[in-house]
């Protein structure tokens, strides 16, 4: 499994600041792409993996207008939920996107 970012939780402190905690969600952002790329390689499906990273928006509204901006075709996203009730049923931000997309959601566990 590839976490996409450095949670922090909603309202704790990053005692690292700001400029810090981008630097190593970018970082973090990166090694995943990687990740990803890797096993696709391995594993043989033919795909366009680029790293975009939106910033200043929701979660799911990053997702989805850049799946929207770079014409995807599929929106592959994890289920792991990570607040309150959402962690028994789909992730918060996963049951957006799939609410909000305008291509087809593929959703992994």
């Amino acid at each position: 499994m590839v976490d996409p970012y450095p949670f922090l939780g909603i309202g704790q402190a990053n005692p690292l600041g700001f400029q810090s905690y981008m630097s190593a969600a970018h970082e973090h952002a990166a090694q995943a792409h990687a990740k990803v790329a890797a096993l696709c390689e391995q594993t043989g499906p033919k795909v366009d993996l680029q790293l975009r990273m939106a910033e200043d928006v929701t979660a799911p509204g990053g997702i989805v207008q850049t799946a929207r901006d770079e014409g995807a075709d599929l929106i592959v996203i994890g289920s792991h939920g990570r607040t309150g009730l959402a962690r028994l049923m789909l992730g918060s931000v996963a049951a957006r996107v799939v609410a909000e997309s305008p291509v087809p959601v593929l959703v992994a566990r």
